[in-house]
C-alpha cells in the first residue's frame, strides 16, 4: 500500500518516467524473488500513467537478462544497466559495446549508463 501510494503521489506531482531499484545500487543487492515481487508491484500500481524504467545490473549477465525479462513483463520502456562492479575504470566502452551482443529485447531494450564520477574523476 505504502509503495503504490508513494507512486501515486510522484505521478500527481507532474515527474515523467519513474526509475526504479537502480539508482543507488539497490537492485543487484536484493535477491532474485524479493526483486522481481518489487518490479511487479510497481509495474501493477503504475501501470501505463507514464513510463517506467527499471534497473536491471548484476555482475551476471545471465541475471542481468532476466531481470530484462522481468521489466519487460511489466511493462517497463527500458531496462538500465551500469557496468560491473568489476568493470574496468577508464575504459566504460568496452564494456557497454558487449551489449550488441546481448539477445535483443524488443518489448523492453536495454539502456547501458555509467557512473560518471568513476570515469571522468569529478
Amino acid at each position: 500500500e505504502a509503495l503504490g501510494r508513494l507512486i501515486n503521489t510522484q505521478v500527481a506531482g507532474g515527474i515523467h518516467a519513474l526509475f526504479v531499484l537502480g539508482s543507488v545500487g539497490e537492485g543487484p543487492m536484493m535477491p532474485d524473488g524479493l526483486y522481481g515481487r518489487a518490479i511487479r508491484s510497481v509495474g501493477q500500481f503504475l501501470g501505463s500513467r507514464i513510463p517506467l524504467l527499471c534497473g536491471v545490473s548484476d555482475n551476471s549477465v545471465a541475471r542481468c537478462l532476466d531481470r530484462l525479462h522481468i521489466a519487460a513483463e511489466v511493462g517497463a520502456r527500458y531496462g538500465v544497466a551500469t557496468l560491473p562492479y568489476y568493470g574496468w575504470p577508464g575504459r566504460p566502452g568496452v564494456v557497454l559495446t558487449q551489449r550488441d551482443n546481448w539477445p535483443k529485447n524488443r518489448r523492453c531494450p536495454l539502456w547501458p549508463t555509467t557512473c560518471p564520477r568513476t570515469f571522468t574523476g569529478t
